[in-house]
């Protein structure tokens, strides 16, 4: 419940950790590259244009709705999109055709994940695949 409660202090939490982050560096490992990767963001506290709150508010309250305590993946990303906080892509598939359009449309390799509103830890499920090359 805190963290629907407490939306706008925990994006302040997350960007004040992007703030440390850029100050020191941070090592990033894609594949076999390892990668000194320094995040820039936008000052959103500044520049209030840059959250479409809206979006947030009605994210929030579809979960709210539905009786949940815990956003999904999809849609805490979606959030931090709608403060321009730079996400990876991913799409959600409703069937193995599906899956396989939207890993066509990123790009492989992709990583396959279980999306469930009630589980959380996906990998102690078998729910992810990774390194998926077609």
């Amino acid at each position: 419940m805190w963290l629907l409660e407490n939306k706008f202090s925990i994006v302040k939490v997350y960007l004040h950790i992007v703030i440390a982050i850029q100050q020191h560096g941070y090592l990033a490992i894609c594949g076999d590259i390892v990668i000194y990767e320094t995040p820039v963001l936008p000052n959103v506290e500044r520049n209030a244009s840059l959250c479409n709150c809206a979006l947030v508010e009605n994210i929030i309250q579809k979960a709210r709705q539905a009786g949940r305590t815990i956003l999904t993946e999809f849609e805490s990303k979606e959030i931090l999109a709608a403060y321009a906080i730079p996400v990876v892509a991913g799409s959600i598939a409703k069937s193995a055709e599906e899956a396989v359009q939207c890993a066509e449309n990123l790009g492989y390799p992709v990583v396959l994940k279980l999306y469930s509103q009630t589980i959380t830890h996906k990998t102690d499920v078998g729910g992810v695949q990774l390194n998926l090359r077609n």
